[in-house]
């Protein structure tokens, strides 16, 4: 599921349904460094948040909350709920309904984000898909409060529903997953890669593109993000 970019002054978005295969093993790489042409980078799992990369599963409160629930596991570890409750988690016909939205904010400030807040609270609650994936370049601010700020900013019109399920900051770019609050406990530990162009000289070594990829239930997603010039 590509988001690509486009210089925008408004905010757009596009559904779509994506059940694409990753990776099953992981294993930690350099973001820096262009593939060479006979193997391609790997995704990298990360148990520890920090300025680039946050997930729901390093923080203990939901560790506790998910193992708290009675479940088998299926394919890659992934709870797998009771057979009953399925109808309940899936309400769109047992499809994971997703919303892709990207925008360039063209650096401007944080108030920016009221802008996605009036879109997305325009959506009625029980319309509102499974899964928000948004993709925002050229922010400002490399700072952490930065990151939290635009992200929880966004999830403020979405909080009743939805949970932010991931996100990863690289450069300019940013990708942020939100997901329904009872679909986050049958998730997968996501993984995710950025692949930057450091081959070209600055300012274009700034573009490039984040990939986030995760399992719900038996279905697998990624999300890309793309930043070209």
């Amino acid at each position: 599921m590509s988001l690509n970019n486009e210089n925008l002054n408004s905010p757009k978005s596009v559904k779509q349904f994506s059940s694409p295969e990753f990776s099953k093993d992981a294993e930690t790489v350099s973001t820096n460094s262009s593939s060479s042409k006979d193997q391609l980078p790997t995704s990298k799992l990360v148990t520890k948040n920090d300025t680039h990369f946050c997930s729901q599963f390093n923080d203990d409160k939901y560790l506790k909350e998910q193992k708290s629930l009675p479940f088998v596991c299926g394919k890659g570890g992934v709870a797998l709920p009771l057979k009953l409750e399925l109808a309940e988690l899936l309400k769109d016909k047992e499809r994971i309904k997703v919303m892709c939205f990207t925008w360039n904010i063209n650096n401007r400030s944080i108030s920016t984000i009221r802008s996605i807040n009036e879109l997305f609270k325009k959506i009625d609650p029980r319309d509102r898909p499974d899964v928000f994936a948004v993709a925002l370049q050229e922010l400002t601010s490399t700072t952490f409060r930065f990151h939290n700020q635009m992200v929880y900013g966004i999830e403020e019109s979405i909080n009743e529903t939805h949970r932010v399920f991931c996100w990863v900051r690289q450069w300019s770019q940013m990708l942020i997953v939100f997901m329904k609050k009872h679909l986050c406990l049958y998730t997968s530990r996501p993984e995710y890669q950025f692949v930057g162009s450091n081959a070209i000289s600055k300012p274009f070594r700034t573009k490039g593109a984040i990939a986030i990829c995760f399992r719900i239930l038996k279905t697998s997603f990624v999300f890309i993000s793309s930043h070209f010039s």
